[in-house]
């Protein structure tokens, strides 16, 4: 659906849906780090967040580092990822095919492995629930996969073995209003209204400035001259 090979870049709201293509089923969203005509892609330091991935044939995330690039300090906010691996056949050569999260660094070369999952990547606050005609498969274990160390486990395992990247997810369906229909307005009584986390905080008090320190700014763009600024609202003030 979107394949994102880059470093320091904003991704978000976006509705990614239905990705697949014949003969196999495709991921929803890729974070792939690789080496494309002699350039060197990482993926590092991007931030994507309020995204929508439904019904991908295959996995709802695919991550990947390959050769000599890097792929880390990515952050994942405030995103649904529902009602995923809908597809037809995988490709039969990844063992990473049946699972909804994947990370794969088989191709990376011998001193360019992770020194341990997951490298620095954050996910928080994201909606993650495998769901399928038959409904709703909270708990699903294996849900995440890790080749490098060639285990499968279930968010919940994820979540407490790896809380300082790994916070506040959950498997519960959002309740979009009516999301085959292209409508992934949130339905009133939706657990996913007002359950995101602040993207950032700010990193001391102060009065009468137009300086804001945070936490982390990357989550934030003035507009570089090619679209509008981002308009930030700190605590219940005004924008």
């Amino acid at each position: 659906g979107i394949q994102i090979a880059a470093e320091k870049n904003i991704v978000r709201r976006n509705v990614i849906g239905w990705a697949s293509a014949a003969p196999y089923s495709n991921s929803g969203m890729a974070l792939y780090a690789y080496s494309f005509a002699g350039v060197v892609q990482h993926a590092r330091h991007n931030r994507i967040y309020n995204n929508v991935v439904y019904k991908s044939g295959r996995a709802a995330l695919a991550m990947n580092q390959k050769d000599s690039a890097v792929n880390s300090h990515n952050k994942l906010v405030n995103n649904i990822f529902y009602f995923n691996r809908v597809g037809g056949p995988a490709e039969p050569y990844w063992p990473d095919a049946n699972y909804y999260l994947t990370v794969e660094t088989y191709h990376a070369f011998a001193d360019n492995k992770w020194a341990g999952f997951p490298n620095g990547n954050a996910f928080i606050s994201n909606v993650m629930l495998h769901a399928d005609a038959s409904g709703d498969h909270p708990g699903e274990d294996p849900f995440v996969f890790y080749d490098q160390e060639s285990w499968g486990h279930s968010l919940a395992w994820v979540q407490a073995r790896y809380p300082a990247f790994f916070q506040g997810n959950r498997s519960v369906n959002p309740r979009f209003r009516n999301a085959d229909r292209r409508d992934f307005e949130l339905a009133s009584g939706s657990p996913a209204v007002d359950a995101g986390a602040h993207l950032a905080r700010t990193r001391g008090g102060g009065s009468g400035t137009r300086t804001v320190p945070v936490d982390d700014a990357r989550f934030f763009t003035d507009g570089y001259g090619v679209v509008p600024g981002d308009m930030v609202r700190i605590g219940g003030g005004p924008a």
